[in-house]
């Protein structure tokens, strides 16, 4: 029997004012973050809750050394050309998604 569990892929990327910075994105959303993400009517804040559905991990960390969550809060401190990077990003997983999505019903 098939077990249900989370099949995505990830992608690492960098970001440009942070030397080392690398964010881990899911290659895909699951059902649940799409259930969650369908109720923002803010287009922004829609936009922030997929980016933190599609970011598996980072290691951007406080003065301390301690890993930061991926939140909207930590999302709100960065430059925004690394928000542009991010967003950059989750529209390519969002395009290729579309594309895999319309290839598997064309061949239904």
């Amino acid at each position: 029997m098939p077990v249900l569990k989370d099949v995505r892929n990830t992608i690492e990327i960098g970001l440009p004012s942070f030397k080392g910075g690398k964010v881990i994105f899911y290659d895909g959303f699951l059902v649940s973050d799409f259930e969650k993400i369908s109720r923002i009517k803010d287009t922004y804040k829609a936009g922030i809750a997929s980016l933190i559905a599609l970011i598996k991990e980072w290691n951007l960390t406080d003065e301390e050394g301690n890993v930061l969550p991926v939140s909207e809060e930590n999302l709100k401190k960065l430059p925004a050309k690394d928000l542009v990077v991010l967003m950059d990003e989750m529209r390519k997983i969002i395009k290729e998604t579309e594309k895999k999505t319309r290839k598997l019903s064309k061949s239904s």
